[in-house]
């Protein structure tokens, strides 16, 4: 479904909605370059949906060598989300 980046230990995903795109490029750069940033549109890709047991908009998930290792549904600001993924990526 999803390939990780052997250069990556950790990865990001986000689940696409409009509220995150606001926030979404002052976070990428600020999670660079541990952690990479990654937007899905779950109505195009619902297949990764069921895959990835996605069931509100948005929910956050972050990886660590292709494992998840925390999960968060509900929109949050850019300082939120660049805190909620390095506290959980320790």
């Amino acid at each position: 479904y999803l390939r990780f980046s052997p250069q990556f230990e950790r990865f990001y995903l986000i689940i696409h909605l409009a509220q995150i795109n606001r926030c979404f490029p002052k976070a990428a750069t600020a999670l660079e370059p541990n952690t990479r940033l990654v937007k899905i549109n779950t109505e195009e890709e619902q297949g990764l949906a069921v895959h990835y047991n996605i069931r509100s908009i948005p929910t956050l998930v972050l990886f660590k060598n292709g494992h998840e290792i925390a999960r968060q549904a509900g929109a949050m600001s850019e300082q939120d989300l660049v805190r909620w993924a390095q506290t959980n990526a320790k």
